[in-house]
């Protein structure tokens, strides 16, 4: 007997087998197992999302460019109606003054000259409303500018924010798998080393040909039993940190929408607030500018030398001009102050739209996040495919534990190949 045991025993003709250990390289495997281009889909959509840092627009191009020209018409139609509106008042104002210039000479005993002074008055008004446009244009050109590089500036601040935030949510799962994948494998190694001497034992018993049937199959239910044991256990820790994982990726998940959300709520809310500051100033500056246009009283008012009238008379003509002046400088303010509200209003709108596009951010957090999360859904259910085959494939040739990755190397047998083309002819 104990020589038929030496002989039996003594020099393993197959090396890795005869521990009794096999494992499977786990990443060679995914990468050949016919799911992995799904897999692989999902990192390029990813990959995508994250490459330019900049989140996907909550409407596309086309609808942009429609709101915006209907914004610009209506900007236009309110120009329009306040150009209409100022010439309408220098006509009106124009006739009653001329009316009031002619009433007076005449009262005076003076006949008019030429058009009783409406050529003057006219044209006082008409390089009055020609300046003050040109102050309203100079303003309006000045905030859009000034708009459109505060809404750049947002946009590109709330990308780069949706950017930092989702990168270190995704280091943050990253590292907390690592140890957790980590963990596992030391386990499942102390597990095989902790059993090595049993395992050992009860294979030298399973040696001896003196054996009876019942006597074997004892000893084999105890080796089956032990690797169970082990086996369990590592699942059980397995499915324990899948779900650590699961509540660990909602949390992040969370965590960023709501950075996002309130740091989007605050620049949006800067944003308001520098435009209208800016708006503010604009106003102020136009008003002041308007009323610095008011033009001096002219000496003469066509073809009367205001020099050689009466005083009284020459005083008389010129409050007359100065008060309709007056009055129309007074109600042309009223109609820019109007229409400077209205602009005010579609720019405040312009700005909504085009900000609009950063609270697209915390969505585009979301779409990521559920992204990867599919992804790490199908790539452990790879994983546990490919150990799971790899355990199969291990009892059928005998090993008592199989093992992830290569920490059995150079004691253990290599079971890829074998764990690939089961999965290949499995999903075909």
């Amino acid at each position: 007997m104990l020589a038929a045991c030496a002989k039996n025993g003594g020099t393993p003709s197959q090396g890795p087998s005869y521990s009794g250990v096999g494992y499977v390289r786990v990443e060679d495997a995914v990468h050949r197992h016919p799911l992995y281009a799904q897999l692989k889909q999902y990192d390029e959509e990813i990959a995508l999302l994250q490459g330019a840092g900049v989140p996907a627009p909550p409407i596309d191009a086309a609808e942009l460019a429609r709101r915006e020209a209907e914004l610009q018409r209506s900007l236009s139609a309110a120009a329009a109606n306040a150009k209409a509106e100022l010439g309408r008042l220098q006509q009106r104002y124009e006739q009653q003054e001329r009316e009031a210039v002619v009433a007076a000479l005449k009262s005076a005993g003076a006949a008019p000259g030429g058009s009783g002074g409406a050529g003057v008055v006219s044209g006082v008004a008409s390089d009055f409303q020609r300046q003050a446009k040109e102050v309203d244009q100079r303003a309006q050109q000045s905030f859009d500018a000034y708009r459109n590089q505060v809404i750049a500036q947002d946009r590109a601040q709330l990308a780069a924010a949706a950017k930092r935030l989702s990168d270190e949510a995704d280091r943050k799962y990253r590292d907390k798998e690592h140890g957790l994948s980590s963990a596992e494998a030391q386990l499942a190694q102390e597990l095989a080393q902790k059993s090595a001497p049993q395992r050992l034992e009860l294979r030298m018993k399973l040696q001896n040909l003196a054996l009876n049937d019942a006597a074997r199959k004892a000893l084999e239910d105890q080796l089956q039993a032990l690797d169970q044991a082990d086996a369990d256990q590592v699942a059980e820790l397995r499915n324990r940190d899948q779900k650590t994982l699961q509540a660990y990726q909602s949390q992040l998940q969370d965590d960023v929408q709501s950075k996002m959300q309130a740091y989007s709520a605050q620049v949006h809310h800067d944003t308001n607030a520098k435009l209208e500051q800016r708006a503010g100033l604009e106003r102020d500056a136009i008003q002041k500018n308007v009323r610095a246009l008011a033009p001096q009283v002219s000496q003469q008012l066509d073809g009367f030398d205001l020099s050689k009238m009466p005083p009284s008379l020459r005083a008389r003509v010129e409050s007359i001009h100065q008060d309709f002046l007056n009055r129309y400088q007074a109600d042309a303010q009223g109609e820019l102050d109007r229409f400077d509200k209205t602009r005010q209003q579609l720019s405040t709108r312009y700005a909504e739209l085009h900000g609009a596009t950063a609270a697209a951010d915390a969505q585009t957090a979301k779409e990521i996040a559920r992204l990867q999360h599919d992804r790490d859904q199908l790539y452990a259910k790879i994983v546990d495919q490919v150990e799971s085959t790899a355990r199969s494939i291990g009892r059928k040739r005998g090993l008592k534990v199989v093992l992830s990755g290569a920490i059995a190397a150079g004691i253990g047998a290599d079971l890829t190949d074998d764990v690939e083309r089961n999965l290949e002819k499995s999903h075909a």
